[in-house]
């Protein structure tokens, strides 16, 4: 058996080696996630990797936690830490170099193990912060060191320290084997899924929002921290979930924070020249500030972290189809499989029709219009409502038997629109209420028109003095078909959103999931924003009660 100060050194040369193959994939798909949710840094989407590129991130951080592992169980056999050398200045500025290196790695180390496990020692926002800084800085730590390391000490004897010594005895095959261990266990460890059970209910459930049912106070309820998020708290938005079923359907009972009520929805306004959208980035699909808020709920067979593998970040993550106008990524599955999507907008489906729109991730689709914004795999629950409305030469028609809604205008634009409709009576744009243009204040009114309240518009309908609002959202009743198998009903009050959603527990469409025990639940919130929404990187399974 070889003595513990040369299994160190063997030891560490190893530790150098998994560290040099983990680094770079973490740095630049940590970069990628990044820039996925700090505006500031979407300059780097065209040099960074694009995909599923969490998963690269979760397994390259594995393998960069036993590196450090290796390493500090070697300086142990060692017995020392590495001495500042004095015999030359390089050498000197070398080993400090090593030391601002190590306290760089330890900090994103610590800050990522914090996130990865939710096991939180400073305030998120402050694990965040640190993460992401202390991996820039360990970035610029690498090419210093690296160059410092060529002037201290001569080439050949910096790639024979990279060259594993021939070590006799078991510790040679001793490594390989706790490594392997040890990712096993880490993996296994940290992405257990929290579980809510569905508890059975026999009586009668009103979707109205409120939690007036008793089974809502009996119902175990699941907080679920979600990060990011635009213009939502640097904490995170927390989600309480509660769920029942009464062997038909099955209800959700959500609530979060959120400051404001935002209903104000790119609405339009008179200008000198004619109608204008409102808006700070509904052209790129990076709406801000006119928008509604927003909850969806993604139901999946999988419990593959961070998304399921539905999450592909990048400008372009596939080559044959286009990229996402706003070149943060988009929402498809590689393998052929469906997630079931719930998307409540709190006015296009939520206030004016009482639904969530039951759309679905899937395979990625063709794009099949320059002029609609490509979503890859996210698409709507398709039906034959696809069409709400078609122009007859002098008015668009509506399907008697569809319902949903759509945007008053005939052809978006960030200049001039013409609008579909205009209202019957100028009171009913008193529905709005008080109007602010500032998004961070809360607003009360109604912000869509019901289709049977409007007429056609026409130049010489259009009496509306220039600075006149109108909502931008025409409601045509609720879904009929397709999209239509979700009800919720939500309101805002004291600074939290209360949300109730029901389904039924089987559904007869492809691009629906049953809901049974062992389906994964993931939840994301937006606060007038059109997609940047939180997330939350472990699921939650769902455990149905009093079902065999």
């Amino acid at each position: 058996m070889e003595s513990p100060s040369k299994i160190s050194v063997w030891l560490i040369q190893l530790s150098h080696i998994i560290f040099l193959v983990a680094i770079l994939p973490l740095l630049v798909t940590g970069l990628r996630i990044a820039a996925a949710n700090e505006p500031e840094l979407i300059w780097l989407s065209l040099w960074l990797p694009q995909g599923s590129v969490h998963q690269w991130h979760f397994l390259s951080a594995i393998l960069f936690t036993f590196s450090v592992m290796l390493y500090c169980v070697a300086l142990f056999l060692r017995g020392s830490l590495p001495r500042l050398s004095n015999s030359a200045p390089s050498q000197f500025l070398f080993g400090l170099t090593h030391y601002l290196g190590m306290i760089l790695l330890g900090l994103s180390s610590i800050t990522g193990l914090s996130l990865f496990t939710m096991i939180y020692f400073l305030p998120i926002e402050l694990v965040v912060t640190l993460h992401l800084y202390s991996a820039i800085g360990f970035f610029f730590y690498l090419l210093a060191h690296g160059s410092m390391a060529f002037i201290a000490m001569p080439w050949r004897k910096v790639l024979d320290f990279l060259l594993l010594l021939r070590v006799r005895g078991k510790v040679q095959f001793l490594i390989p084997i706790l490594g392997v261990l040890f990712v096993g266990c880490f993996a296994w460890f940290f992405n257990r899924p929290e579980t809510l059970v569905v508890v059975e209910t026999q009586g009668t459930m009103e979707v109205d929002g409120d939690a007036r049912e008793l089974i809502w106070q009996q119902a175990p309820k699941l907080a679920v921290q979600t990060y990011q998020g635009f213009q939502q708290p640097a904490k995170g938005t927390v989600v309480s979930i509660q769920a029942a079923h009464d062997h038909q359907f099955a209800y959700f009972y959500l609530s979060w924070s959120d400051k404001t009520r935002s209903q104000t929805h790119v609405p339009l306004i008179k200008s000198d020249e004619g109608w204008r959208v409102l808006q700070t980035g509904l052209g790129h699909s990076d709406e801000n500030h006119y928008y509604e808020d927003k909850f969806a709920i993604m139901l999946s067979e999988s419990g593959q972290l961070a998304g399921a593998g539905t999450v592909q970040l990048g400008h372009k993550p596939s080559a044959d189809q286009p990229g996402s106008v706003n070149k943060r990524g988009m929402h498809y599955t590689t393998d052929g499989s469906i997630a079931d999507v719930w998307h409540w907008k709190s006015v296009r489906t939520g206030m004016s029709i009482g639904q969530a729109d039951d759309n679905y991730f899937g395979p990625l689709s063709p794009s099949d219009s320059e002029y609609k914004r490509y979503t890859g795999g996210y698409q709507k629950d398709r039906d034959d409502c696809e069409h709400l409305v078609r122009w007859d030469g002098q008015d668009y028609q509506t399907k008697p038997e569809c319902g949903g809604f759509i945007m008053n205008w005939r052809l978006y634009s960030d200049e001039i629109v013409t609008p579909i409709r205009l209202p019957k009576d100028s009171m009913q744009l008193a529905r709005l209420g008080q109007i602010d243009h500032n998004a961070d204040t809360s607003d009360f009114g109604a912000w869509w028109l019901d289709w049977e309240d409007t007429i056609a518009y026409h130049p010489d309908n259009d009496h509306y003095p220039v600075g006149t609002i109108l909502p931008s959202v025409l409601s045509l009743g609720p879904f009929t078909q397709g999209r239509g198998d979700v009800t919720a009903a939500g309101h805002w009050r004291d600074g939290r959103w209360h949300l109730e959603m029901k389904r039924r527990l089987k559904s007869d469409s492809p691009y629906d999931l049953t809901i049974q025990s062992g389906i994964f639940l993931w939840v994301s919130t937006f606060d007038h924003s059109q997609t940047r929404h939180s997330y939350h990187i472990h699921p939650v399974k769902l455990t149905l009660d009093g079902v065999d």
